[in-house]
């Protein structure tokens, strides 16, 4: 399996089976754990400078100074969990979870994209219905019976003076709709300025999902009717 195809592959379904082979890309380089070079380069002289990586790297690896919290770290114990060479436990679970998904582990590492393992993980600690840390548990009986993160019954006003039909589609997302709506309200009349032809879900907006899908629940990501409901009305819309 070439490069790209597994590039394309990791757009569709998480998991560690089609980690198998793209694990092994690791050149345990350094560069998304300390200072080591993004490049590969000989054992004669030093890359230039821009070949470094950056000096801040994953906030949870600044955070808890331990190589365990980096994409390198991740990478290793997702590899002993497809090995069969360690369970998924408490402490491995939380260590996967402390990945706030910020993505810059895989702007340091573009050829290997650390944060994809992170989360083929996270989906099969899903998968195998282990313990969540908190509040996953809660957010996702929210979304799935709810449709919004916070179980309220209620959204907030909508956004108003949109229509349901236009041109370009925007989607407030859950603080926006039920906590913060003056937002909501600011980035309609900028986005009307900017001269889009701009529509709007109204009171029938439900959640995008977006937390199950970084915390790696595809089912409930399947589940949740914002998904549908975006792809359907963004078939002739721009988002």
């Amino acid at each position: 399996m070439g490069y790209q195809d597994k590039c394309e592959l990791n757009q569709s379904k998480w998991t560690l089976e089609q980690f198998k082979e793209w694990q092994e890309i690791c050149l345990h380089c350094g560069a998304c754990v300390a200072h080591g070079p993004i490049i590969p380069h000989n054992n004669e002289e030093l890359p230039p400078d821009e070949w470094q990586s950056p000096e801040r790297k994953c906030p949870s690896l600044e955070y808890y100074k331990l190589k365990t919290f980096s994409g390198q770290g991740r990478l290793l114990l997702t590899a002993a969990v497809f090995r069969d060479r360690t369970e998924i436990t408490d402490d491995l679970t939380n260590i996967m979870f402390t990945c706030n998904s910020c993505g810059i582990c895989n702007e340091i590492c573009p050829p290997y994209l650390p944060m994809h393992v992170t989360l083929a993980c996270r989906e099969e600690i899903n998968e195998k219905g282990l313990p969540l840390p908190e509040p996953l548990p809660e957010l996702f009986e929210n979304m799935e019976n709810k449709h919004n993160l916070f179980g309220l019954e209620k959204r907030a006003k909508s956004v108003p003076d949109l229509p349901e039909k236009g041109t370009d589609l925007y989607f407030t997302g859950c603080y926006t709709s039920y906590l913060l709506p003056e937002i909501g309200k600011v980035n309609a009349e900028l986005l009307r300025l900017g001269g889009l032809d701009v529509s709007h879900f109204g009171t029938e907006e439900s959640c995008c999902g977006e937390v199950a899908r970084q915390a790696g629940n595809r089912k409930l990501l399947r589940r949740l009717p914002g998904t549908r409901s975006v792809r359907w009305k963004l078939q002739g819309q721009r988002e």
